[in-house]
């Protein structure tokens, strides 16, 4: 599976959310990111527009990468990686830090 940067970015802000089961930390299997959609702040954390950030999140719910759960009733939305998607994900990763571009969020390298 194929990600684009901005893809890319947003699994990385969501795979390293603090509400998730390793608190921040960068995840070691697909079961470890299970967190909260909160839509703004991924959209503040990567400097975008909310709608981009939606569109993103479409995208990586079409190609299989992340799924969720809408709450409209409770406002607990939630995302979190599939297998596949974790795979892909880190493969990007692999390959950026090869590059000798940042894999890590800020703080966390």
């Amino acid at each position: 599976m194929k990600l684009t940067d901005l893809e890319f970015n947003l699994m990385t802000t969501i795979a390293h959310n603090e509400m998730n089961t390793t608190n921040g930390a960068t995840p070691k299997v697909y079961t470890d990111v299970n967190c909260y959609l909160w839509v703004d702040e991924f959209a503040s954390e990567l400097g975008v527009p909310m709608n981009v950030v939606k569109g993103a999140l479409g995208s990586l719910t079409t190609k299989g990468a992340i799924w969720i759960i809408n709450e409209p009733k409770r406002e607990d939305d939630g995302v979190g990686f599939t297998e596949a998607g974790f795979d892909a994900w880190a493969a990007a990763k692999s390959d950026n830090y090869d590059a000798g571009m940042d894999a890590e969020p800020a703080g966390l390298q």
